[in-house]
């Protein structure tokens, strides 16, 4: 049967053809660009090797630094990048850091803990400054209405491309018992489940927090919040969600279900013709 658009106008059918002849075009432009091109590194723009950069006090590292494994060549070998880095705070100090940081409530921070440039960076929220994020922090009330929350942090690592930043991850879960955000969302008893999602610090050679990302998720199947990560997901899986479309679970575009249906007639058209050509072949040996 043919992939099925569901209730598409004549005009979108009409772009849809457009489309199919359109991409092949497309296509060769693009690759042409990119042929002529020079080669793409994510390091080229760094014209420093383990050094701090001007900008934000980040530790970039060039394309000198660059160690693999013997065996695993497309595989970094981190131990010996990290170890052959400068950054003044070695990886192992770096990750009781940020440990001890992701065990203090948004209460317990104090300003020696961050840089005068801090700055806090989501999916969908950021930047915000230390004060601005403690506020998002406090205004929800989240610790009162989640009192046996665990965010269930693990996977502590060193970035080897950034020796001075520290991923982890997280499946947070806890109960919805109290009070929650403003006006007040009366406890549901919903047991909350988010996705697995990554977090990150980054630090000057103070050790100071310059740079604090959050709610990045790994695995939006995973949970109970429709894939939506941070304070949005939370509110999701209680069904309160937020108005807009970054607080609700993933939807394709229109743009997307339209190539994926292009995509489905072309599989289609690729299949008859295959059996039509076998069914050839079997007349012709007959």
């Amino acid at each position: 049967s043919e992939p099925s658009m569901g209730c598409l106008s004549r005009k979108q059918v009409h772009f849809a053809t457009w489309l199919t002849l359109a991409l092949p075009c497309l296509g060769r432009r693009v690759r042409v660009r990119l042929s002529a091109s020079n080669t793409f590194s994510p390091c080229s723009s760094h014209r420093v090797t383990g050094k701090i950069s001007e900008a934000r006090d980040v530790m970039v590292l060039g394309k000198a630094g660059l160690k693999f494994e013997k065996e695993y060549p497309q595989v970094v070998d981190a131990a010996s990048m990290l170890e052959d880095s400068d950054f003044p705070i070695p990886p192992e100090e770096l990750i009781t850091k940020a440990k001890n940081f992701f065990n203090m409530s948004a209460q317990d921070w104090n300003d020696g803990m961050f840089s005068e440039d801090f700055e806090f960076r989501g999916p969908v929220v950021g930047p915000l400054d230390r004060q601005e994020l403690v506020e998002a922090n406090t205004q929800f009330g989240f610790d009162e209405a989640f009192p046996d929350n665990n965010f269930r942090y693990y996977n502590f690592r060193n970035d080897p491309f950034e020796p001075n930043r520290v991923w982890v991850d997280s499946r947070q879960i806890g109960t919805h018992t109290g009070a929650f955000a403003t006006p007040a969302i009366p406890p549901t008893g919903m047991t909350v489940e988010s996705p697995p999602q990554t977090l990150s610090l980054t630090f000057n050679d103070r050790g100071q927090i310059i740079k604090f990302t959050n709610g990045y998720v790994i695995d939006r199947l995973q949970g109970n919040t429709g894939g939506v990560g941070g304070i949005f997901g939370v509110l999701y899986a209680i069904g309160r969600p937020l108005p807009f479309r970054e607080a609700k679970p993933y939807k394709p575009s229109f743009a997307y279900r339209l190539l994926d249906w292009l995509t489905g007639l072309e599989k289609q058209r690729r299949r008859r013709r295959a059996m039509r050509e076998a069914e050839k072949q079997s007349l012709d040996s007959t």
